[in-house]
């Protein structure tokens, strides 16, 4: 396949269907393999943009003790996500944006399938896409940008910098929004705190439910309507009941509400600029790109010709740390081996009649009668674990589930596990309760096709 052959297409979802765009602003719709989450592109086809819809992806906010967003990376986050929710960390590929919060810094991931990238990487005409996002990421952030203008020209007399802004994004079938936060000292810059996507039937627009969920996610995001702004876009009657107090932004009829892949293809547009000239900071960038780090597109590679001499240095060097780092570790791993010969003689020593080693040092302290506290508490600890171990154990017996991990820390007990639905899943919550007679909190749920992710914990 020839590059004069190949045209390039920027690749968007509509909610139910692929579309693809090419660079005659043609459109076509995109058919899915069995088993495939992408799209089968078109012969002499590749992919310059692809836009993936909010509901294939990990959406998640966070909060780290660090000075600066620099010192955040994928494997940091990833212990992030395994820590607090029933996901696993190589199941996702990241991108994020953070910024200074406080005393530590905040922001927002989304985690691609790990599946769905190496489809991509092992793709050649996908390989070749330089820019790969949220389409809730980029509506929200076209939207914001429209605000930012509209402030910088007409700037409000008494408004605090500080307030956070609400944006809206809404489209023939439903709605994005998120709270954005700016900076205290520039509010051209900031982060955002949460984004969420909501579907609707055209009759849902005006539905009480759906206004009260809206609200209560903007409550629990940190909106405060009393003094922060509402801007974007929205039909008449679900801002009338909304009833923003600060409303900046602009209306649009139900029936002149553009499709999902309309108003994508339109924030992209306003965008292209940025995102071709995204950085690669994730803690400056404009545009969240899955593009990062070490997996750049194919056509970022030969930048790096010029270099390759540095490179080769650097490499040498690298090479002759690594060598003196694994001499050091072996000097100390003898030194570590010397001393553990040591402690077990001095165990079979002081305690010939014990001839088990669990913990010599341990062993050895509680003969000599010190430590007489620590070793009890320890002891209680390790009673309560293995009750909660056997509780679990009663259950399992009585209905199978996937256990992905146990932890038992501070007196807080978390179990992470599979089950093949939500009903299964609360058979076992309380097959639980009724063993150990203590209330159990489901901490984190995530519904998958045929089985539900989740963690519990329970003191």
């Amino acid at each position: 396949m020839t590059t004069a052959s190949n045209h390039t297409l920027s690749i968007y979802h509509d909610g139910c269907h692929w579309l693809a765009r090419d660079d005659q602003q043609n459109m076509m719709t995109l058919s899915v393999a069995e088993n495939e989450s992408l799209p089968t592109l078109p012969d002499n086809a590749i992919v310059h943009q692809l836009f993936l819809p909010a509901e294939q992806l990990l959406s998640r906010t966070f909060q780290l003790p660090f000075a600066q967003p620099k010192f955040i990376d994928q494997d940091i986050l990833g212990q992030e996500l395994e820590e607090h929710t029933a996901e696993l960390s190589e199941a996702w590929w990241l991108s994020w944006q953070a910024g200074k919060q406080n005393d530590g810094v905040a922001g927002i991931m989304f985690g691609m399938p790990e599946s769905m990238r190496q489809h991509i990487e092992n793709d050649a005409n996908w390989q070749q896409a330089q820019y790969i996002g949220s389409d809730m990421y980029l509506r929200l952030h076209a939207q914001l940008g429209h605000c930012l203008e509209h402030a910088a020209a007409h700037p409000p007399e008494n408004e605090q910098s500080s307030s956070a802004v609400a944006v809206f994004d809404a489209d023939h079938s439903g709605l994005f929004f998120g709270l954005w936060q700016p900076a205290a000292e520039h509010r051209s810059s900031g982060l955002w705190l949460a984004m969420r996507r909501l579907n609707w039937r055209e009759e849902d627009q005006l539905n009480s439910a759906l206004v009260e969920d809206i609200k209560r996610s903007l409550l629990s995001m940190g909106w405060h309507d009393e003094q922060d702004i509402a801007t974007g876009s929205l039909p008449p009657q679900l801002h009338a009941a909304l009833d923003f107090s600060t409303w900046q932004g602009h209306l649009c009829e139900p029936d002149e509400l553009p499709s999902r892949a309309d108003a994508t293809m339109a924030a992209a547009s306003i965008s292209i600029g940025a995102l071709s000239s995204t950085s690669t900071s994730m803690g400056t960038c404009k545009a969240m790109n899955f593009r990062h780090g070490r997996w750049r597109s194919g056509s970022h590679l030969n930048q790096f010709t010029a270099w390759y001499r540095s490179i080769a240095g650097i490499a040498i060097l690298a090479l002759l740390w690594s060598i003196n780092m694994m001499w050091q570790n072996q000097q100390l791993q003898n030194q570590l081996s010397e001393q553990q010969q040591a402690i077990t003689a001095a165990f079979h020593t002081g305690l010939p009649n014990e001839p088990v080693i669990i913990d010599a040092l341990a062993q050895l302290r509680k003969a000599a009668g010190g430590n007489r506290l620590a070793g009890a508490a320890n002891q209680r600890s390790a009673a309560q674990w293995l009750q909660h171990v056997e509780q679990i154990n009663q259950v399992y017996q009585q209905m199978p589930w996937t256990i992905k991990a146990l932890s038992f820390q501070q007196g807080i007990m978390s179990m992470s596990g599979q089950s093949t639905d939500l009903q299964s899943m609360n058979r076992i919550l309380k097959a639980l309760q009724q063993r150990s007679g203590l209330e159990i909190q489901i901490q984190d749920t995530d519904l998958r096709q045929n089985q539900v992710r989740f963690k519990m914990v329970w003191p």
